[in-house]
């Protein structure tokens, strides 16, 4: 649970025009030495690193992506790509520019009236990463979305509506309840299901790709910010 403030702090000195929203980073900075430890694996070398997360979730994800390709040769991926939901507004605009020219692919989704990309306001100093796809209708629809311009702040997306006040928007992303309140019990892995998975971990090796998922536990979890 990350506070109220919605004042910015600066992680990297030697990017010091790069400001954060000092309750994100705060939360970051907690998983920043067993995130590097597992990161750096050699199993992991060469591969293409996919990032993913909703809501707080979301803003470490784009965190971790900025974060990661800050650190040089640190890691060895091929590529770094980000899909987030339901993400809010992490930084001012250099770091939306520094993350737009670090990430290969970055896709930030949002949902009808979401109320939590809305914050912290653009009055604040804040400004989105892109590129956002809106699903715009209320209820899910797999071919109801929008790709947006590569802006971050798209007029004609979700800032096309005035009033955002939905927390219900929140919770349901691609058709799925997500939060501690979700997921249904029909989404969650069975025997067979972590059987496959585990098979899967012993041959990583061979995989092309990893996938590291950030979350968030619940939409009452932002009542902290």
């Amino acid at each position: 649970v990350t506070d109220l403030r919605f004042d910015k702090t600066t992680p990297y000195d030697f990017m010091p025009d790069i400001k954060v929203h000092h309750g994100f980073w705060k939360a970051f900075a907690e998983l920043i030495p067993e995130l590097e430890k597992f990161l750096a694996n050699e199993t992991f070398h060469g591969k293409d690193l996919r990032i993913t997360g909703h809501s707080l979730g979301g803003a470490l994800a784009s965190l971790c992506a900025v974060h990661i390709q800050l650190q040089g040769d640190k890691f060895k991926f091929r590529s770094i790509q980000t899909i987030t939901m339901g993400e809010p507004r992490v930084g001012n605009v250099r770091f939306h520019n520094v993350y737009m020219l670090a990430i290969e692919a970055a896709w930030r989704l949002t949902h009808h009236a979401d109320v939590v990309p809305k914050v912290p306001f653009q009055s604040f100093g804040y400004f989105h990463t892109a590129t956002e796809v809106w699903y715009s209708d209320e209820r899910y629809k797999p071919d109801g979305y929008r790709v947006c311009d590569g802006s971050g702040e798209d007029p004609h997306c979700q800032n096309s509506i005035f009033w955002h006040n939905s927390a219900e928007d929140h919770s349901y992303y691609v058709g799925l309840l997500l939060g501690s309140e979700g997921c249904p019990k029909e989404y969650m892995p069975t025997a067979k299901d972590l059987a496959i998975l585990k098979k899967y971990n012993e041959t990583r090796d061979h995989v092309d790709s990893l996938s590291v998922h950030l979350p968030v536990n619940s939409t009452k979890d932002l009542a902290g910010w």
